[in-house]
């Protein structure tokens, strides 16, 4: 048995917690889109086969541990708002919050924020704005992308979590298979839906439409791959099942061929990250590649969009991609009014 003298790993000038670098760990994910389907933690590199929807309006938590608290809030069956609470490890009081609200990115207190290793950077364009956030100690990520051409009145934020599968085994939140807080309300059609909304053009496409219209825009993306589909692992594989169904829902729920846009980010997302073996390195591989990446998912969804309506005679419109914009971590803008939230913080 080899036994491990090494008490504290040191990464990137920072301490990481040495129990969240266990022996034998390795990195799980977890993430949330659309409406929103969660696909609870799994092995990065490995298969997963169980995601639950989240139908009822409210506040979620998604991870909640020692080191973070991670809510949202989901109105009219989307992710609205992002609060996340850092902690030191060793007790519930907060060194830091970010917070995804209104659509605008805000930390509390940059200084402070840095100071205890917690890092992060945005960039935009048409389709989209994104925030990933790591904090070292703890070795987490996080990646929060808002869908701005999504649908119509469908704005939302989908995320990806990753951290230790030792601290996804002691974290609560609906990242945990078996949490109760997202419920289940059939509809008369079948679909897993709650009554309180209403879409004006839910039901104006068929379960075979919807279909081909997933189809279209998640074959058109992995058309684009960088991996021929042989190369694909097991949880790119496994990811692209789950959108497909999931996807078909959304579509069917809403009556918005756009909603399948929510599904080929996520596929984005996992073929820029489908190599990356450490939550250290994540953060600067979802940097660095981002920009190509979103390029060619906004040329997949825009090739998609002129092909959907030749078959089936939908009406869909295509958006011009801009370049996009780079943000550091220091030019974020902070609000005052987070300190009430500061004060408010969940346990």
């Amino acid at each position: 048995m080899i036994r491990l003298h090494i008490l504290l790993l040191l990464i990137g000038g920072y301490v990481v917690d040495q129990s969240v670098a266990q022996q034998g760990d390795e990195p799980y994910e977890c993430f949330a889109y659309g409406d929103p389907h969660v696909v609870t933690w799994h092995p990065k590199v490995g298969s997963h086969q169980y995601y639950h929807p989240c139908y009822e309006n409210g506040f979620f938590t998604v991870v909640k541990n020692e080191f973070l608290t991670y809510k949202v809030e989901v109105s009219n069956k989307f992710s609205i708002n992002v609060h996340i609470y850092f902690y030191n490890g060793v007790n519930k009081v907060p060194i830091c919050l970010i917070l995804a609200e209104n659509f605008e990115y805000y930390p509390d207190d940059v200084a402070k924020c840095r100071q205890h290793g917690i890092t992060w950077s945005t960039f935009t364009n048409s389709s989209q704005k994104h925030l990933t956030i790591s904090y070292t100690k703890a070795n987490f990520t996080t990646n929060i992308r808002q869908m701005l051409k999504s649908g119509y009145n469908t704005r939302h934020y989908n995320i990806h979590v990753w951290q230790m599968k030792s601290l996804s085994e002691r974290s609560t939140g609906i990242c945990q298979r078996n949490d109760p807080a997202c419920l289940k309300k059939p509809s008369k059609s079948g679909l897993e839906v709650s009554s309180e909304t209403i879409w004006s053009r839910a039901g104006s496409i068929t379960e075979n439409q919807a279909r081909t219209i997933c189809k279209t825009h998640i074959n058109t993306f992995l058309g684009k791959s960088r991996k021929a589909p042989y190369m694909r692992s097991i949880n790119t594989n496994d990811t692209i099942s789950i959108v497909m169904d999931a996807c078909v829902q959304d579509v069917l729920l809403t009556g918005v061929p756009e909603m399948a846009r929510s599904s080929t980010d996520v596929l984005m997302i996992e073929e820029l990250t489908a190599d990356v073996t450490s939550i250290s390195s994540l953060k600067n591989v979802i940097e660095t590649g981002m920009p190509q990446a979103i390029i060619a998912y906004n040329q997949a969804a825009e090739e998609a969009a002129v092909e959907i309506p030749q078959v089936l005679g939908l009406s869909t419109t295509t958006t011009q991609t801009t370049p996009v914009a780079i943000t550091s971590s220091s030019t974020l803008t902070t609000t005052s009014n987070i300190q009430i939230l500061c004060n408010t913080y969940f346990y």
